[in-house]
């Protein structure tokens, strides 16, 4: 039995999953190196591509996507009893 994985990335705005992520981050970047929801960079090499991909499709199927609430929550918590 596998434990619940949560999953998040922020900017902020918003609570994004991997492709989302990929596409707001490199959104100012030179045509050649930007991710699109149709098309990933055009200067990166197949096999960067495929593990890319590879990952973020591991993610989706194995994680769960925090909601905005729990990201803030997750960020915001005193973990010094930790220490």
């Amino acid at each position: 039995m596998h434990s619940k994985i949560n999953t998040t990335i922020t900017n902020n705005i918003a609570v994004m999953d991997g492709r989302q992520y990929l596409i707001w981050d490199t959104k100012d970047a030179h045509p050649h190196y930007r991710w699109t929801e149709e098309d990933p960079p055009k200067k990166m090499d197949e096999a960067t591509i495929l593990y890319t991909l590879r990952n973020i499709s591991y993610i989706d199927d194995n994680a769960t996507l925090m909601t905005k609430e729990e990201a803030e929550e997750f960020v915001n918590a005193d973990y010094s009893y930790l220490f």
